[in-house]
Order: C-alpha cells, then sequence, then structure tokens
C-alpha cells in the first residue's frame, strides 16, 4: 500500500479543490433549498407555573420544605402526562376552536419541563402559527391549573409568567443548519476526493514507477510543441549516468 505523507495530503487536497469546493457548494445548496423552502418555520411560546402546595398553619421546617421540593421533582412526569392527555387537550380545542387540528396534534404540541431544584415547572407549545402557540400555551395552563386541583389535589398553583407572542421562528436554525450543511460537504468532498486518489493506479511521473513498480528510472521522455521549433532534450538515466 502507498504510504503518504503530510506533503502527499496537502497535494492532494490542492488537486482536488475544485472536486471538495463543488461537494461542499452542492450540499450548502441543499441546506438552503430544505432550510428555506422546505421546513415550515415553528414558533414556540411558553408559560411558567408554580405547582406547590399549602403548609398546614402557615409553619414550614427546612426538612418540609426540602422533601416538598423533592416529590415537586419527581412529580414533574405525572406533570407532563396531565398536560399533555387527551382530556387537557380536548378542553384546550373547546377554549380555543383550532379547526382542522386534531388532540393528538394537540397534545403532540406541548412539553412540559421543570426549572432545575424549584417547583417551577415551564409549558411550552410549538406551532407554525406565532398566535396559535400562544394562545395554545396560555390555555393549557389554565386547564392544567383545574385539572390538577381536581385529579392530583394539588391547590397552590400559580401562574408566573403568561406565554407572549413570539417575534421569530424557534426552528429551523438556519446559521446551524447551513454550516452543518457546508461541513458535511467539506467531508464528503475530502473523503471523495482520497478514494479517487487511492484508488487511481495510473503512472504519470517517474516517481510513480519507483513507488509502484519499485523499478528504477531509465530514462525521461519530454513533450515537443508540434512543429518541433522548441523541442526539449531527451534525457537518459540509468545507475546515476546522464547522457
Amino acid at each position: 500500500m502507498k504510504e503518504i505523507d503530510i506533503r502527499d495530503i496537502i497535494h492532494i487536497l490542492k488537486k482536488r479543490a475544485w472536486l471538495i469546493a463543488l461537494i461542499a457548494g452542492i450540499t450548502l445548496l441543499v441546506g438552503v433549498i430544505y432550510t428555506f423552502y422546505l421546513v415550515t418555520p415553528q414558533y414556540r411560546a411558553f408559560t411558567t407555573l408554580y405547582v406547590g402546595r399549602n403548609v398546614a398553619d402557615g409553619v414550614a421546617t427546612d426538612a418540609m420544605v426540602y422533601q416538598d421540593l423533592m416529590l415537586g421533582q419527581e412529580l414533574v412526569n405525572d406533570y407532563r402526562e396531565l398536560a399533555t392527555s387527551r382530556q387537557v387537550a380536548e378542553l384546550t380545542n373547546e377554549h380555543i376552536g383550532l379547526n382542522g387540528t386534531s388532540i393528538q396534534d394537540i397534545s403532540d404540541m406541548i412539553d412540559v419541563q421543570s426549572r432545575t431544584n424549584t417547583r417551577i415547572i415551564e409549558i411550552s407549545v410549538e406551532n407554525e402559527s406565532a398566535v396559535n402557540a400562544m394562545n395554545i400555551a396560555n390555555t393549557v395552563a389554565e386547564v392544567f391549573t383545574e385539572r390538577a386541583t381536581v385529579i392530583m389535589d394539588i391547590e397552590n398553583i400559580q401562574v408566573i409568567d403568561k406565554a407572549i407572542l413570539p417575534e421569530e421562528p424557534a426552528t429551523p436554525n438556519k446559521p446551524m443548519n447551513l454550516a452543518i450543511a457546508l461541513l458535511i460537504g467539506l467531508i464528503l468532498g475530502v473523503g471523495i476526493a482520497f478514494l479517487i486518489e487511492f484508488l487511481d493506479n495510473k503512472i504519470r511521473t517517474p516517481e510513480d514507477v519507483q513507488q509502484i513498480l519499485g523499478l528504477p528510472v531509465l530514462g525521461i521522455i519530454l513533450s515537443f510543441d508540434e512543429d518541433g521549433k522548441t523541442g526539449k532534450r531527451i534525457e537518459k538515466k540509468a545507475k546515476g549516468e546522464r547522457k
């Protein structure tokens, strides 16, 4: 197998630079088409709620507060299941009246996360309409508060921040998509360039004869012009002698 060093790598990259640039340009074009023309922008709106419980007689010890916080962290999955349940989706649809949107679609839009080491949860909604994303997030928060009180017996739920109208879409991330497309193109281009180079077994230079065939170079015949006016000398080399 032919061994290569850093000079060979640089030579291959220079030699196939046009191919690498072409492939990178193609993948970048595909990324532009996908990002700007094929993907539907999604807007994200979110509302935050405090989910706690009333402490008896208004007295809270450090141990009780810690236990309450740990319980809140463990209940995040319960909150998520309730917020994305069919019941909440149906009530949300009744309040807003989203025509042409199924109950499952509404549930799929909703996500629930907790703020680290707090009893604050975030209900976020992604939708192709910024207005719908805001309205659904606020309505889900209201319905969630009502159903959590009934189903989970939680009385102390307060809305901290209502969802506001998002000005910019959350997805797609255009700069990241284009950067990834360009990076993929460069990687593919370099890979294909080296693959072509390694599969090319043609002999073009005296060095190729020595490296591939392991034979000494006996002579080099240089090219002549068609009219023979600027012909170059013929060199012969064998065992270190030149004639």
